[in-house]
């Protein structure tokens, strides 16, 4: 895995957008540096890293919708993307986390893997847990093996190398994930353990099992059997005891309903009597109504006639009023086209005045004066308009203003653009004029650079050399150049001459940057202002074919444009104003003539409608008059049928008597019915007592049969039992059973049945316990045999577990953690030893197997010694950091697994160096990336770092605790 990009936005202390490019030329030494002052920002670039790639960081392994540590305090949202190659392939991972202004203070996070193909970025996974599946298989590295083989965050490099033998199996375990070995070591321990618990435990049930004799269980049995026989019989007895007071009930009923009936009998009795007088009366009153039904229709036949006569007087006067409202409606309508005429010659006049001209003698001559006024008034504003017209065209036609107003159109604007034209060409002369000067500053600025930071090279190489040039004598050579002369020995240098040199490069650099800018400031602006010049001639050169078409403007001064355009169009609008005027006099005209050519014929309609109006006026009070004479006849009819029948309608009437006599002849029905209803139930009672008697008398026999038999199973009941409750219910039953008498009782029945009841449920429980003694001691033998086979078997499994536990297992799990960290610590040593052949060929790391209690001790064998083994203890300072490094990256080697690791980013390891061992440090990982092809980031903010690594990423602060990137390959947009 090889990370190519890193874009980093608004987190922590970068607010804003940063883009680190590693494909950058500058990387391919495979060394560089991020360097800045302490809390600057410089793991944040680790952090976005791991934040595109896995969605949390080393530091902050939770960011939610409530909450995000890493975040700009200022900012809306963060991202973090990261570029990658795995496996040949391209891959881009983005993270990316907004506030929200809902419930929660931040929206879900988003992350999402793209996979670059020909024709560009294609989405692998859009889902979390699905990311987070593909970055493993991709990459073959999760979150916990990449911050182990690729980002040592923070890791002390002589940490493995110093610790003692149980702290190194701590470190060793961590790294490497051997904690299942120590696991499955506790487990074996704990797994034998729970065998030998379960084993006493199922030994104890074994001993609470208790099952009872044989002697006991049979005579249990025995008993049992002696109750369900008992238990039938006396069942039999209660059913017979019930049969005995169900038929004293049976029959205490059947006398019950006899003494009902004869009682019933006396009432239906008198229910006879009453219904046959009943019947009689209504028969009486049947006879009455038919009385009255028959003078009924004689008064109804006079008052039918009366009714006829008023309803065709009703029907005459309704034609009458029928056609005088026809005439009244013929009247209205030659009213109304006389009032439209008026109307059309006087069409503002008031009602009053179209009232008088009705009334009128010589309308036409009135009509026709009006008219001819009218006609003049339209002929003379029609003249009026066209005078106007033609002064205001000033007697040329309309189309000339037409085609002039279009060509000064046409004429302004490019005039206007022309000018502008003129401008841009002086505008861009000055500015090509300014483009010189800053090219020839930029010049001497580049100059003046290049002197400034030869000064600062020669002063920093004169401050490192200073301690060197101490040792020159004069005489002996310089291990340098091999002079025996040293005119310089014993200077030094003052750190006011080196800061002045670094501040005169600092400043020659800005000064070379500002003019830069301004170069490509001035030069876009020209590129920005030519094509507006190219873009301004093209429009003039259309604007110029257009107005020739039109035939010129025919002005000879360009400023003059204007003016003549507000010109010709101040006429067209004055023209299209009197045009509309004009059509409107016009209409006005021709409706006036044509009034005037209408006014006899009018006239002439306005008499004819009038005389017809006056004829129908005419008939229309005869009609009135015969209307009044049928009004009084109607009346006097109306009044000699109210003195006859009052108001009352002959047809209800008629119905109603009917309805009586109807009513009075279905009463007299009902009464016979009523009467012989009464009389059949009278007889059924009869019938229904007797009937009764002799069921009763039979019922009687019946009982005392089987009372006697009863009585005699009753004083047959005997037998023993040892259960107390048994016997306080059979005697309780005895004692009830003494009471029964001679003849039934059913108080008596009814207590025997019960107290016998008590007795067969008492005999019931005592069966169902002997049923759950037997049941309980039968599952409990079968238990006991279930736990015996089951004792057996845990036995052996025990057996095996015990062996394996005397093997591997131990409480702490450390028994089989030692043994695989000793392979491991092997499989290291192997790993470190092919690190460290590739940075010296003195040092092969070996086991220490002085001391058989401590297997992870660490020696050394010197090459250079004959092999000699020695502790590393006695390593120098350099000898331990490349002993440590190597270690250092075989762990990372091992962490990583399968997958292959081209980045390397080792935070912080250097600060405790002297400037002796960072040398050797540094040449070793510029070795390292060289024959590897590693790409190695060094993040550090040792101020020696940064002179002996020539590309390097720097991290500078900013005001309100923001920071900003430079570098090479880094693209910086502040926020």
């Amino acid at each position: 895995m090889r990370i190519e990009k890193a874009v980093i936005e608004n987190i922590n202390s970068l607010a804003g957008r940063f883009e680190i490019d590693l494909c950058d030329p500058a990387y391919a030494g495979g060394l560089f540096a991020i360097v800045g002052p302490s809390g600057a920002g410089k793991t944040t670039v680790l952090d976005a890293l791991c934040l595109a790639l896995y969605g949390k960081t080393p530091r902050v392994s939770s960011i939610s919708d409530m909450q995000d540590e890493l975040m700009n305090k200022n900012a809306q949202y963060c991202l973090a993307e990261t570029v990658f190659t795995a496996r040949g392939k391209r891959y881009k991972a983005v993270f990316v986390h907004e506030r929200s202004k809902g419930s929660k203070p931040y929206r879900a996070a988003k992350r999402e893997l793209y996979e670059q193909k020909a024709d560009g970025w294609h989405v692998l996974a859009a889902r979390i847990r699905e990311m987070d599946e593909m970055i493993v298989e991709i990459t073959g590295l999760d979150f916990s093996r990449f911050t182990r083989s690729i980002m040592l965050a923070q890791f002390r490099f002589a940490e493995f190398l110093q610790a003692d033998s149980t702290a190194r199996a701590e470190i060793l375990e961590k790294i490497t994930e051997m904690d299942i070995y120590r696991r499955i070591s506790a487990a074996v321990y704990r797994k034998t353990k729970l065998f030998e618990q379960e084993l006493k435990i199922l030994g104890t049930r074994m001993g609470e099992v208790k099952l009872i004799s044989s002697e006991q269980e049979n005579l249990l049995e025995d008993e049992q059997r002696q109750l369900v026989l008992q238990a039938e019989n006396h069942t039999a007895l209660g059913a017979s005891l019930r049969s005995c007071e169900s038929k004293a009930a049976a029959l205490a009923a059947l006398k019950e309903k006899h003494l009902q009936y004869s009682q019933a009998q006396r009432v239906l009795d008198e229910a006879v009597k009453n219904a046959q007088e009943k019947q009689k009366e209504a028969a009486q009153l049947f006879e009455k109504q038919q009385e009255v039904q028959d003078a009924t229709a004689t008064l109804l036949k006079q008052v039918r006639a009366l009714d006829l006569k008023i309803q065709a007087q009703d029907r005459e006067i309704a034609r009458i009023d029928l056609e005088c409202d026809e005439e009244k409606k013929q009247i209205r309508e030659n009213k109304s086209r006389i009032l439209d005429i008026f109307k059309k010659h006087f069409p503002q006049a008031p009602a009053d005045e179209y009232k008088m001209l009705y009334e009128s003698a010589g309308l036409g001559e009135k009509l026709k004066q009006n008219a001819k006024i009218e006609l003049e008034q339209a002929k003379a504003q029609a003249q009026a308009i066209r005078l106007e017209t033609d002064s205001t065209l000033m007697q040329k036609e309309q189309a000339y203003w037409q085609r002039r107003t279009a060509a000064l159109r046409v004429a302004v604007p490019m005039y206007e653009a022309t000018q502008a034209l003129e401008n841009m060409h002086s505008e861009i002369g000055k500015l090509k004029e300014l483009h010189n000067q800053l090219m020839a500053q930029s010049a001497a600025a580049d100059k003046e650079a290049g002197m400034a930071k030869q000064s600062y090279e020669h002063a920093m190489l004169d401050s490192r050399l200073a301690e060197e040039r101490k040792d020159l004598k004069d005489g002996q050579p310089c291990p340098l150049c091999g002079a025996q002369h040293h005119p310089y020995a014993g200077k030094t240098q003052s750190d006011s001459t080196f800061i002045e040199a670094k501040n005169t490069y600092d400043a020659a650099c800005g000064r070379q940057q500002h003019l830069r800018s301004c170069i490509i400031e001035a030069q876009t602006r020209i590129d920005d202002l030519q094509k507006r010049i190219d873009e301004k001639t093209q429009a003039i050169k259309i604007q110029n074919a257009a107005l020739e078409k039109l035939g010129g403007t025919g002005q000879t001064q360009a400023g003059s444009f204007d003016k003549a355009l507000e010109e010709a169009e101040n006429i067209l609008s004055k023209y299209s104003a009197l045009q509309a005027r004009l059509r409107k006099a016009a209409e006005k005209e021709a409706a006036a003539l044509a009034r005037f050519s209408s006014v006899d014929k009018d006239a002439e309609v306005i008499e004819m409608h009038r005389k017809m109006a006056d004829n129908i006026a005419v008939r229309l009070q005869s009609r009135e008059q015969e209307r009044l004479a049928a009004a009084k006849s109607c009346e006097a009819l109306r009044e000699e049928r109210h003195t006859l029948f009052e108001n009352k309608d002959a047809d209800a009437e008629e119905e109603a008597v009917f309805a009586r006599l109807k009513q009075a002849q279905a009463n007299m029905e009902a009464g016979r019915e009523a009467a012989e209803q009464a009389r059949r139930e009278a007889d059924k009672n009869l019938a229904s007592m007797a009937r009764t008697k002799s069921d009763a008398d039979e019922q009687q026999a019946q009982l005392e049969k089987a009372y006697a038999a009863v009585c005699s199973e009753t004083a047959a009941v005997r037998f023993d039992s040892d259960d107390e409750d048994i016997s306080s219910k059979l005697a309780s039953f005895m004692d009830t059973a003494q009471r029964l008498g001679t003849q039934p009782q059913p108080t008596a029945l009814n207590a025997a049945a019960k107290a016998l009841a008590q007795l067969v449920l008492a005999e019931e429980a005592r069966r169902a316990v002997i049923g759950q003694i037997l049941k309980t001691n039968a599952q409990s033998r079968q238990a006991l045999k279930a736990m015996k086979k089951e004792e057996a078997e845990q036995k052996r499994s025990l057996k095996k577990w015990e062996k394996l536990n005397a093997l591997i297992g131990s409480a702490d799990g450390a028994k089989f953690s030692r043994m695989a960290q000793s392979i491991t610590f092997d499989a290291l040593l192997a790993q470190a030893n092919m690190v460290l052949r590739r940075l010296s060929d003195r040092y092969i790391l070996v086991r220490d197997k002085t001391n058989p209690q401590k297997p992870l001790e660490l020696a050394v064998a010197d090459t250079y010694q004959a092999g000699e083994i020695r502790p590393v203890v006695n390593l120098s300072g350099g000898e331990s950091f490349i002993v440590s490094l190597a270690l250092a990256l075989g762990l990372s080697e091992m962490s990583a697994g399968a997958a292959r690791i081209d980045s390397l980013f080792i935070d912080e390891g250097f600060a405790s160096l002297d400037e002796a061992y960072m040398e050797a440090a540094l040449q070793t990982l510029c070795a390292l990336g060289a024959r590897e092809g590693k790409l190695i980031g060094v993040i550090s903010h040792v101020e020696a770092l940064k002179e002996r690594i020539d590309v390097q990423i720097e991290l500078r602060r900013l005001s309100g605790g923001r920071a900003t990137l430079h570098g090479p390959g880094v693209t910086a947009k502040p926020g």
